[in-house]
């Protein structure tokens, strides 16, 4: 965008000086000259009347020139120093909040992913280590493969591809791309966790001929001792349906806990965010609320971002996302 300081030049008029004397200096010598060449020569015509302003004229040229000159450069210069400057304050950026939720909140995490390269101080490419690492549930059809987590256009990519690898010592057909922020997986210093909050993560999500989205990818968190200490999956893709799920010992069946499956496709970009706060978590998509439950665990959650394979034949396709973004009140 162009510039607010834009400047207007102006111009500025100077004086002539000094003119008028060699003018009149010329004058007064032609007279001059004339009567002289009247007395010696009074049979001659007299050519002096012509002839000498002609000179004086000559004479005076190049002064005039140089004068005309001097004036426009210092014109020229006094309108550059002169010209005005429009000073328009700085707009301060405005903090994002969160889509669809209601309250005064703080930012105290993102990753917008604008790099060229994952940063692995705070995400770990894998579960629970890097390079190649098993799934987190045995029936799901691929290993993770660090090679599958990149950043670049802006987007985190977590594709799924089709390659044959070991791991957990099971040979699978597939390779897949996840990241978590686990401050004990990474160590000291590392990673990212919070108690209460609002997550929400903006992704595109692939989808099958059908229109459904296609595989399990998932936005989620987990505590540190699963499933005491809970896990909230703010968005999974579940038998082709966008869903979202508690899980926790304290708050019903770890293994089943309560959720619901939201009407719509939700393939292409969306918006997923749980608002977690002290007994419940209430889940947006695209900001609108769309399912609550109680939920009590005392744990602090890290971050976990994947695109895994079901059951089904998995589809190669690239999960992406362009930010996560946590708040606090």
């Amino acid at each position: 965008m162009p510039s607010s300081n834009d400047s207007f030049p102006s111009r500025f008029g100077v004086r002539l000086t000094g003119i008028g004397r060699e003018r009149g200096q010329g004058r007064f010598a032609t007279r001059s000259a004339q009567r002289v060449v009247g007395r010696t020569a009074d049979n001659l015509p007299v050519r002096s009347r012509r002839r000498l302003p002609v000179l004086a004229l000559t004479t005076l040229l190049p002064l005039l020139l140089a004068i005309a000159s001097a004036t426009s450069a210092t014109s020229v210069q006094q309108g550059r120093a002169m010209s005005p400057t429009v000073v328009t304050a700085p707009i301060a950026p405005v903090a994002p909040t969160p889509v669809g939720v209601a309250g005064s909140w703080a930012m105290k995490f993102s990753d917008e992913f604008n790099g060229t390269a994952l940063n692995t101080t705070t995400w770990q490419p894998g579960w629970f280590g890097s390079g190649i690492t098993p799934p987190v549930n045995s029936a799901e059809k691929q290993c993770f493969d660090a090679r599958q987590a990149t950043v670049s256009g802006g987007a985190l990519h977590l594709a799924l591809v089709a390659r044959a690898l070991t791991c957990g010592g099971v040979k699978r057909s597939y390779a897949s791309g996840m990241v978590t922020s686990n401050p004990d997986a990474l160590g000291a210093g590392k990673g990212y966790q919070f108690t209460n909050g609002v997550v929400e993560y903006r992704v595109f999500i692939p989808s099958d001929a059908a229109g459904r989205c296609a595989n399990w990818p998932a936005v989620w968190s987990n505590g540190q001792n699963w499933p005491t200490t809970g896990e909230i999956d703010t968005y999974e893709c579940l038998s082709s349906s966008a869903s979202w799920h508690l899980h926790s010992d304290l708050a019903g069946k770890a293994s089943d806990g309560p959720g619901a499956n939201v009407v719509g496709a939700y393939t292409g970009w969306h918006t997923f965010s749980s608002n977690w706060q002290p007994g419940s978590v209430t889940f947006y998509f695209d900001g609108k609320a769309v399912g609550s439950h109680a939920f009590t665990v005392p744990s602090p959650h890290y971050l976990i971002m994947n695109n895994a394979s079901a059951s089904t034949t998995p589809l190669p396709a690239d999960m992406l996302v362009d930010y996560v973004r946590v708040w606090q009140h």
